[in-house]
């Protein structure tokens, strides 16, 4: 698809209008529009889902940077977006690349519908460059399945239970992850007893995650899987890269608090928010300066920070205990002059950057005063951040030095080029340059000799601490190991009690029950949904024979066969609950010398099982009794008919 601007102007008071035209692989047009509004412009592009839109000038659909990317948000993803003016060499005019093509083009002044066409041409053929990259993450969610109500036990148990099972969900999810090898960022909420929610920020695509993570929606727990699309333009060089170096305040979480300072304790960003991953962490922290620390407020940064400082290439603060709310708020109050952040999120990311310079101020001033005290013009700020990334004060000035005798070097005796002025006092009689070059560089070399000492003597130093640091890492990342296990283990054990609680009050009136009808105050009776030959043969099937059996029914809908099966096999009666209507019922099995009572107010079924019921004993004896009742009506009935029998065969034979 080639677009081109109509008339109108994008952000003015007239809208704009486009002129497409669609072509296929043979460079055949199959559609061809005038005066083309955006909106529909973007149902044209869905409708057909073409392969690539081309533009000759991308910004002809918004005025802005960011109007732009919200408008190029709303094409498909699989869909790219090239500008066929920009290649490797820089910006072509429509008017040369149209050159070798006017015999498909046509003669004359390239109109909008020629410049759509040009514009698809060229895209189908390689050339131009993609304007838009879409980064497909994968956001995965791990939440409770519902809200944390009182079951048959307590509600705080209840609640412990849900947690320990978004838990366990989260950490199935981590190892499924860690095993696959994918880069991902999590976010979590602690609570009693496990975890309240979970969010991973995965970097791959939603087809990358199959068969890894798999949705689900169970009693306790909810993992949602949902692909997160984000749109970067490539329209130009863009802002020129920030050099100064600045320190990088975060607090990681569902939502994440970012503060940015420079090394004068400057605030230069300072803002929060929901699901922040990583790349858009990197684009803020961009647009402020180089990073060359990344502090945090606890004493085990994040897993999420550690990735964030590696990708950054800079270097982790973490204090040697989790700073206090109360250090906190002092912190950030100083910093904003008496005003608070937001959010704790803000002030929790603030307090760790300024806590981060402040415990680094004395070994920045060391670095000013071993720079003045060398004699030579080296830039302190770049001292400054060599040992902020890690080196010792020795080996950043023995660094800066090594520049500074490279710089010397490379400039050639006598050559009149400006060098830079050392601050050391000239000796008497060096009035040529190359002596003054012989003199300095001596000067180096001895001073080179002395921080190589204090370089190896720092060097003996630090193996001693590196030695008595792996020893406590070692401590602190086994304890820290043994309290997650222990997290997980206190969750199970509280589900498991939950659990036994539960089946030691259904075994308690299982116990309760069986006594009863082992005095004879309860009747144990089969269970049936409704009245068919099927659930009847399921009946026998399971318990034996229903020779002299009560059957509980609750529901009167019936079979005529199934009753005829009831009493081929010996059933006594029937018992269904007293809120139904069983007349047709009764009258039915009344013809087959089965009672049907119904089960009144003053007792009611206790559930075995799904196929089992207990009733009342003196609902079994009020069957009997109709049973019996039944019995002697239709004896008597027989007595009577078979009366009028022989009275009707003495009549016959008298006549």
């Amino acid at each position: 698809m080639g677009v081109d601007l109509e008339s109108g102007n994008p952000g003015s008071y007239r809208r704009p209008l486009y002129h497409v035209v669609i072509i296929n692989g043979e460079g055949r047009v199959i559609e061809n529009q005038e005066s083309v509004p955006l909106p529909r412009l973007i149902r044209l592009v869905w409708q057909y889902r073409p392969d690539t839109v081309a533009f000759d000038n991308i910004m002809e659909l918004a005025d802005n940077r960011k109007t732009l990317t919200r408008i190029l948000e709303m094409f498909p993803v699989e869909t790219r977006i090239v500008q066929v003016t920009l290649d490797k060499t820089g910006f072509r005019s429509m008017r040369e690349l149209a050159k070798p093509y006017r015999d498909l083009v046509g003669p004359g002044k390239l109109t909008p519908g020629r410049t759509a066409y040009l514009a698809a041409l060229l895209a189908s053929q390689g050339q131009g460059t993609p304007v838009r990259v879409v980064e497909q993450r994968t956001l995965i969610t791990v939440s409770k399945a519902r809200s944390p109500t009182g079951g048959g036990y307590s509600q705080q148990r209840y609640q412990r239970r849900v947690r320990a099972s978004v838990l366990n969900a989260t950490m199935r999810v981590k190892e499924a992850l860690d095993r696959a090898g994918l880069d991902y960022d999590m976010s979590y909420r602690r609570s009693e007893g496990g975890l309240e929610s979970a969010v991973f920020t995965v970097y791959a695509s939603r087809e990358k995650l199959v068969g890894i993570v798999r949705p689900h929606r169970g009693l306790d727990y909810v993992v949602d899987v949902k692909p997160v699309y984000k749109v970067n333009l490539n329209i130009g060089a863009g802002e020129p890269p920030r050099t100064r170096p600045v320190i990088v305040g975060v607090d990681p979480g569902i939502t994440t608090g970012l503060a940015v300072i420079d090394l004068k304790g400057r605030i230069l960003l300072l803002e929060s928010g929901k699901n922040l991953d990583r790349g858009a962490l990197l684009d803020k922290i961009a647009r402020t300066g180089r990073p060359i620390l990344v502090a945090v407020d606890v004493r085990d940064p994040p897993e999420t920070v550690k990735k964030l400082a590696a990708q950054l290439g800079a270097s982790i603060y973490s204090p040697p205990s989790d700073l206090s709310i109360a250090e906190k708020r002092a912190l950030a109050a100083k910093a904003l002059r008496g005003s608070t952040p937001e959010d704790s999120h803000q002030r929790d990311a603030l307090a760790a950057a300024l806590k981060a310079l402040q415990v680094l101020d004395g070994k920045l001033k060391h670095v000013e005063s071993q720079v003045r005290r060398i004699g030579l013009d080296i830039n302190v700020n770049t001292v400054k951040e060599a040992v902020l990334r890690g080196l010792t004060v020795a080996e950043a000035l023995e660094a800066a030095i090594e520049q500074e005798l490279e710089s010397l070097q490379k400039t050639p005796a006598g050559s009149g080029e400006t060098r830079r002025k050392s601050t050391m006092p000239n000796p008497r009689g060096c009035s040529q340059q190359g002596s003054e070059l012989e003199i300095v560089i001596e000067h180096l070399k001895s001073r080179i000799r002395e921080l190589e000492d204090e370089n190896e003597r720092l060097r003996e130093d630090i193996e001693r601490r590196i030695t008595s640091f792996k020893a406590e890492v070692y401590r602190d990342s086994l304890l820290e190991k043994m309290t997650h296990q222990i997290e997980i283990l206190t969750g199970q054990v509280e589900t498991l009690k939950s659990e036994l609680a539960s089946s030691s009050k259904q075994l308690a009136r299982m116990e309760d029950l069986l006594v009863r009808v082992w005095k004879r105050e309860l009747v144990v009776a089969p269970r049936l949904r409704s009245l068919t030959v099927s659930n009847i043969r399921r009946v026998v099937e399971r318990m034996g024979s229903l020779e002299g059996e009560i059957l509980y029914l609750e529901n009167p809908v019936y079979e005529e066969k199934a009753l005829d099966e009831a009493k081929r096999r010996g059933v006594l009666g029937i018992i269904v609950t007293g809120s139904v209507d069983v007349s047709l019922l009764a009258k039915a099995a009344r013809k087959r010398l089965i009672p049907v009572v119904l089960l009144n107010s003053g007792g009611r079924p206790e559930y075995l099982s799904e196929s089992i019921v207990v009733l009342p004993a003196g609902i079994a004896e009020t069957v009997r009794r109709e049973r019996r009742a039944l019995e002697e009506a239709a004896s008597a009935s027989l007595r009577i008919e078979n009366i009028i029998k022989e009275y009707r065969i003495e009549r016959s034979r008298r006549g």
